[in-house]
């Protein structure tokens, strides 16, 4: 079952509590295999999902206790009449001022809909907020 986005929000709340929330930095590069990519989608979900779960997110990563960084990419998988399908994955990891890795998480999505960029966008931010809920309980400290 996917979830929305406000469940997310509302399970996520739950697990961290009032536990410190660390100063993060997000950096999540992607592409779309042989297009290029024109937003971060998986970085913005990311960082959505920190400020809603009132996360300090910083642009500047010196400043950070947290650097969440990764890679993600999307392709055409299929087309049925007006509808195309993209898969995408994405690898995160999230590791301390000192380099130290806290946590890894992969996830593999797929998407459809009529127009494949956005398409294509839709299955990374999908990626993202499951990686955002399995990843984020792991760099509070309790």
């Amino acid at each position: 079952k996917v979830k929305e986005r406000k469940e997310i929000i509302a399970d996520l709340k739950n697990k961290i509590g009032s536990a410190a929330k660390p100063v993060v930095y997000i950096k999540i590069d992607e592409q779309h295999i042989s297009q290029p990519s024109v937003d971060p989608a998986a970085q913005t979900e990311m960082q959505l999902i920190c400020k809603e779960l009132g996360f300090t997110v910083t642009e500047n990563p010196d400043d950070a206790d947290i650097k969440i960084t990764g890679e993600g990419f999307s392709e055409f998988a299929t087309r049925k009449g007006d509808i195309v399908s993209v898969k995408a994955r994405l690898e995160v990891k999230a590791a301390d001022k000192d380099g130290n890795v806290v946590a890894v998480d992969r996830q593999t999505d797929v998407s459809a809909g009529t127009a494949e960029q956005t398409t294509a966008k839709a299955a990374l931010q999908e990626a993202s907020a499951q990686i955002a809920e399995r990843l984020i309980p792991k760099i509070v400290k309790k």
